[in-house]
């Protein structure tokens, strides 16, 4: 190495650089002006020699020259330097040369060379705005510039990485492009943020990368890259370089009329693990016409998919995700994902996806312990680890933790136009305390078991969806009676509805007993009924209702196989009747028998004779619901009014569902006999159709219960001072649409009235003259009488009786 260059060696820092302890590369590898020339300096490990090597250059008669200048070698690890003459040197290439073995895996024995520009020539990429908002924890969109996306800088096409390890020591690019060596790749810390990131020509879309991290004490770690959009099929973990823009989306229209969509409500719960064929799991867009053809067919309104963001382990069903940006690679590419959703939405079908954001998975490649530090959990186990499954749990205290949670619900509900949110496991970030011991938690600053940050990050993500993307909807699982889970207020977390998971859990319940102990369990009918107007409800029939080996809802209802498709045609009326809206768990429309399993197929196109039976109901019970705004609409307490909800002893329960002109009077029959007349009060005169009989014809039934209009009696029942008299089938539900009277009718009611009114009223003159001539005639016999008294009083008073009689002796 000649002394001119020997003595602009800055040794310490090429040993950083050879030791892989560089963090900020571009400030002494690439071009550096001193004086009138450049100082090329490059470190590629292993490599034999280095060419730096310029094309362009002009020469007589308009001839491309190649300039060469060999590179002296600093460091025999890799390290070489040089000095081209002129400022601002970025116009070369390196040739490098490999000795054979250095990076070859298949033991070659021959060298090998590549041609690779400088990627340390490009400057810092991010600028300070972005990284200001990632400072404050203001971002919402940090996916716009976090993870792997493709630009041109300064002419040339590459792929930019940023990720975020504040407290790593180094971080570098590995890949096939560096045969997964991350010693030649540091990328650059912004100080600042503890964002590191390289700007790498040549890398385009379909390029598999991971995160090369060295922590403190000198261990390694090869992560996934956070704000992966693309993720390798488990078992490997590799992210891939993904253009997230290319589908051509067909769904404006749909989009549009979402922001003022007033549809009903009725959600199909889909498990895409369950949808597998025999070669293995299904492609989503394989699925979509045929699933869209059947959700359509059956009356649902919104699909709802389970957990899709990458996780390692098929048994969880994604409820432990390892990312938050990339959709499970099982089910095919963003590209197939969003086909499935211009699918759906093509056919008038939302899709909903259920969002575990509560915690994520321990596996190695995944966010814990990111950068050898708790950086996306929290540091205090206490908080920072769920002693139930022993995964970790976000830190949505941390700003940077909660922008991670922000701009991946952005992310879905903007690239892949996501129609609802619905978030699990939310009673589980909402307390400190939940499912742990004494002395494992401790209290947040006012002393309280309230989780404030989850707090907090629930009313800003709600706020976030709802501001940016009109129509959305989201859902809160959570079962411990939280205050203002749902509506608009100050205290109140945000959520449009709030899953009430108990509701099927007591109707269930009571349905699994016969029916002569059911008047025992009657309150497990009416205890929900007591707080359906305390939040926007939706009652579902979900996976948490199937799994741990209870079987199906129809292995669980009472009686022999006829009872028991009864008592679960009275399950799904109860729930779409009730206050509230509706999900539906795949397979149980079938009522299919078995238990919900993870990766076992539910098969929804082979049916038993009695299923499809089953099937047509709730496809006619689904189009009732949908079609009655009394049941799908109704959201305020005057749209329901009990008529009985204390027989008992009868095993009936009636109320009446009303929304404007649509009032419907309803009848459950929760018993195995038939009641012929059976009296119920009503609230106004007129007349009742029935238009719905869980026993009738098309659904397996002999004959409908009521198939004659039934008229209004003045006669008083359960405290209304009218009522009509019904026929209630064995374990059946009736619905009867209340028909008021027309004018013509009712001016002939008003004549009858009339009528009926004066042939009383001269029935009551009658009786009144019968009355007052029978008092009259009282009152002249009781004159006479006391006169007669008086004058016996009076002769007996002067001794003349007593004379007469003594005389007549």
């Amino acid at each position: 190495m000649n002394k001119k260059l020997y003595n602009l060696m800055d040794w310490a820092k090429i040993e950083e650089v050879v030791y892989g302890e560089c963090d900020k590369p571009s400030e002494f590898l690439g071009s550096h002006n001193y004086g009138r020339q450049s100082l090329v300096q490059c470190f590629f490990p292993g490599a034999e020699s280095v060419t730096v090597y310029i094309e362009d250059l002009k020469a007589v008669k308009g001839r491309t020259v190649k300039e060469e200048v060999k590179m002296e070698q600093a460091d025999e690890a890799g390290f070489f330097a040089v000095l081209l003459p002129g400022n601002d040197r970025t116009d070369y290439k390196y040739h490098v040369v490999y000795p054979a073995d250095a990076l070859d895996e298949d033991n070659s024995s021959e060298k090998r060379a590549e041609d690779v520009r400088d990627i340390y020539n490009y400057g810092r990429l991010l600028s300070e705005e972005d990284e200001d908002r990632f400072i404050s924890g203001g971002e919402k969109k940090a996916y716009e510039y976090m993870g792997a996306h493709k630009k041109t800088v300064k002419g040339v096409r590459g792929t930019v990485f940023r990720v975020w390890a504040p407290d790593a020591v180094r971080v570098s690019v590995c890949g096939d492009f560096n045969s997964w060596k991350g010693l030649g790749m540091p990328m650059n810390r912004l100080e600042r943020s503890g964002i590191f990131e390289l700007f790498i020509p040549g890398i385009e879309a379909g390029e598999k990368y991971k995160y090369e991290i060295v922590m403190r004490g000198g261990s390694k770690t090869f992560k996934a890259d956070p704000y992966s959009f693309r993720q390798e099929l488990r078992p490997d973990s590799a992210s891939i370089v993904c253009n997230i823009s290319s589908h051509k989306w067909e769904d404006s229209k749909w989009l549009e009329s979402r922001k003022k969509d007033k549809r009903p409500i009725n959600i199909y719960e889909v498990p895409l693990s369950s949808c597998s064929s025999d070669e293995g799991f299904i492609r989503i867009k394989e699925l979509a016409p045929s699933l869209a053809k059947y959700v359509k067919g059956m009356g649902y309104t919104h699909v709802s998919l389970m957990p899709v963001n990458e996780y390692p382990d098929d048994d969880s069903n994604g409820f432990h995700p390892s990312l938050l940006f990339a959709p499970t690679s099982r089910f095919g590419t963003p590209e197939d994902y969003m086909r499935f959703v211009d699918i759906m939405h093509s056919e008038g079908i939302g899709v909903i996806l259920q969002w575990a954001s509560s915690d994520f998975s321990n596996a190695d490649y995944g966010l814990g312990g990111f950068d050898g530090t708790a950086l996306y959990e929290n540091p205090d186990p206490r908080r920072g680890m769920d002693p139930r499954t022993g995964m970790f749990l976000f830190d949505a205290g941390r700003y940077e933790v909660k922008e991670y949670l922000l701009s991946a619900l952005d992310f879905f509900a903007g690239f892949y136009h996501i129609d609802g949110f619905a978030f699990t496991e939310v009673t589980g970030t909402l307390y400190l305390d939940y499912y742990r011991k004494p002395g494992e938690w401790e209290t947040n600053i006012y002393g309280g078991v309230e989780n404030l940050e989850y707090v907090n990050f629930y009313k800003e993500a709600n706020k976030m969806l709802h501001n940016n993307y009109p129509g959305i909807i989201t859902i809160a699982e959570e079962s411990s009676g939280y205050s203002t889970v749902t509506g608009d207020g100050d205290d109140s977390l945000g959520f449009d509805y709030k899953s009430d998971s108990n509701f099927i859990n007591e109707i269930t319940h009571y349905l699994s007993k016969d029916p002569i102990e059911r008047r025992n369990y009657h309150q497990e009918l009416t205890d929900s009924t007591l707080y359906q107007y305390c939040e926007n409800y939706i009652l579902p029939v979900s996976r948490m209702h199937l799994d741990f080996r209870q079987g199906g809802l129809y292995s669980r209802m009472n009686g022999d196989d006829d009872m028991k498709w009864e008592n679960l045609k009275l399950l799904f009326a109860y729930q779409a009747f009730h206050v509230g809206k509706m999900s539906t768990f795949m397979g149980q429309e079938a009522g299919n028998p078995v238990s919900f399993e993870g990766v076992e197929r539910i098969d929804i196109s082979a049916h038993t004779e009695k299923q499809q039976y089953f099937i047509n109901y709730i496809k006619e019970l689904n189009r009732f619901y949908a079609a009655h705004p009394a049941l799908s609409e109704d959201s305020t307490e005057e749209g329901f009014t009990w008529i009985s909800e204390n027989a008992a002893d009868d095993n009936v329960l009636s109320f009446v569902r009303k929304s404007g002109k649509d009032v419907l009077l309803i009848a459950f029959n929760f018993a195995n006999v038939e009641y012929n007349c059976y009296e119920l009060g009503v609230p106004a005169d007129g007349k009742y159709q029935e238009i719905f009989c869980s026993a009738g014809v098309g659904f397996g039934g002999a004959e409908d219960a009521n198939e004659s209009l039934i008229l209004v009696k003045d006669e008083k029942v359960c405290g209304f001072e009218q009522s009509v008299s019904v026929r209630l089938k064995p374990l059946s539900v009736s619905v009867f649409a209340y028909l008021p009277y027309t004018k013509e009718e009712q001016a002939i009611i008003e004549k009858r009235k009339a009528e009926r009114i004066r042939i009383r009223k001269e029935l009551l003159e009658k009786k009144k003259k019968i009355t007052d001539a029978r008092v009259k005639i009282r009152e002249d016999l009781k004159v006479r009488l006391q006169a007669q008294i008086a004058e016996a009083e009076e002769k007996i008073a002067s001794g003349s009786e007593y004379k007469k009689g003594k005389v007549n002796k």
